[in-house]
């Protein structure tokens, strides 16, 4: 019930600006480096992908979306080599144009993608499983704009 309301809530509030979202990030690791790309195509949509340099080799981990259907926003997530290729649905929950949340509780994991945009030049990625589940899983990154 407490997932419902607040997804209406966020829905009634003007549309949110993905403006943050625009543009190339990055975060660093020992084996590869990971990136996101964001482009606006027009208001109500975002596409992005997500992918990682491993050897001077580029390899696409995922094609992302965000639109408006009807009144509520979607995060449309396209994981290569899972679902059967399918995309996978996250509704948002959350807007206040620092945090976007986007929840699934049917999906197994993640049930829950957030973006924290902590300044205009780096955010952080939550993914975690639903917080009832006693063996809590997260993933975090944090990217900054190149």
């Amino acid at each position: 019930m407490l997932f419902q309301v607040k997804a209406v809530f966020c829905q009634s509030k003007p549309a949110p600006s993905f403006l943050p979202w625009v543009g190339f990030w990055q975060v660093p690791s020992n084996s590869s480096v990971i990136f996101e790309q964001w482009d606006l195509t027009s208001r109500n949509l975002l596409i992005g992908k997500g992918f990682e340099i491993r050897n001077a080799d580029t390899v696409v981990l995922e094609k992302m979306r965000i639109f408006k259907k009807g009144k509520f926003f979607y995060y449309e997530a396209r994981v290569i080599n899972q679902n059967q290729g399918k995309p996978v649905l996250f509704k948002m929950t959350e807007c206040d144009n620092r945090v976007y949340r986007f929840e699934n509780p049917q999906h197994d994991f993640p049930q829950m993608i957030q973006y924290t945009f902590d300044s205009p030049e780096t955010f952080e990625v939550l993914l975690s499983n639903n917080p009832s589940i006693s063996e809590r899983k997260e993933i975090k990154l944090v990217l900054q704009k190149r």
